[in-house]
Parts: structure tokens; sequence; C-alpha cells
């Protein structure tokens, strides 16, 4: 996955096949597509695609240590101009986690059982849409279980997003 993201381009869909995608790193988005072209990353036709982050290092930092701002998110985003949709996002240090991004649409997202928030919108971070989220069972051991929320959207001055449909429960903050 991280290879097509990284030679995505303005215009471009991912289309992610069916399987639990082990992560060893969290896939970074790093490339911005534009407001007439964005780029495009989802589950082909249905299919069901897990992306699983129970091996990255930072799904394990220990009680009372801190995540670094790279290895935050078994998704970690600092662009603009995506559509990502119909992807569950599991056992991650985050679900997303989404920085200086604006102009998004994530739709049709499950992120749960995650080590953190299972979605966080951070920062300046403007305009995005949060579409039909579920997420739950989101945790994080490094405070003893407490403080993962299924959607954080904080620590900014964003202006213009919308969250519609999101449901989230059994998170622990």
């Amino acid at each position: 996955v991280q290879r097509a993201v990284d030679l995505a381009r303005p215009g471009d869909t991912i289309a992610v096949r069916a399987g639990t995608y082990a992560l060893t790193d969290n896939i970074t988005i790093a490339t911005s597509g534009t407001a007439s072209q964005p780029i495009t990353l989802g589950a082909y036709q249905g299919e069901r695609v897990v992306i699983d982050g129970e091996q990255l290092a930072a799904s394990h930092t220990p009680v009372g240590g801190s995540i670094p701002r790279a290895e935050r998110g078994a998704i970690h985003q600092e662009a603009s101009y995506w559509r990502i949709s119909d992807l569950e996002i599991v056992n991650g240090p985050y679900g997303v986690y989404c920085d200086g991004c604006n102009g998004n649409v994530f739709a049709r997202l499950k992120t749960h059982d995650n080590y953190e928030s299972g979605f966080q919108l951070q920062g300046a971070s403007g305009d995005n849409q949060i579409l039909n989220l579920d997420s739950y069972a989101n945790r994080d051991p490094r405070k003893n279980g407490e403080s993962a929320d299924g959607l954080a959207i904080k620590e900014g001055s964003g202006t213009g997003n919308v969250v519609r449909g999101a449901r989230l429960w059994n998170n622990v903050d």
C-alpha cells in the first residue's frame, strides 16, 4: 500500500484488494492531490481491507511513554485533497492521524482496537469531511487504559470540518 501511496499523483486512484495488511511501518501520506483532482485510496469494489498496525513499534509504547509524531497513526497523513474510504484500521498507535490536512473526505472507515484515538484530526486541518465513521474499543495502555477517543479533533484552529454519521462507542476516554 505504501508503494502505491508514494507513486500516487493528483487524480490517481488506489484500489486495495481484500486482505489484512500487517504493517511494519505506518502508511505515510505526504503528497497532496488538488481540489479538482483528489487522490483516492479505498477498498476495491466493496472488498474487506484491514490495515493492521499491531507490529508497529509505536503500538507498544510503554506506560508513560510518548509516541513520536511521525509514528502516530497506522495511517499518518500530512497531505490534502485525498478521498479515503472503506478501510478497517486496527491495532495502530492511532488508527488515522491527520495533521495539516485540508479538503479531505474520509468515508465509511472503521477504526477499532487502536492504542490511542481511532481517528485524530490535528492542528490547523480544515474543510475535511468525516462521513459514517465507526470507531470503537480504542484504548491507551500508555496511560493505564485511559485517554483514547473514537474521534478527536483537537489542538488547532482548523475550520470548516464536517462530521456526519459518526458512531463512536466503548472508547476509554
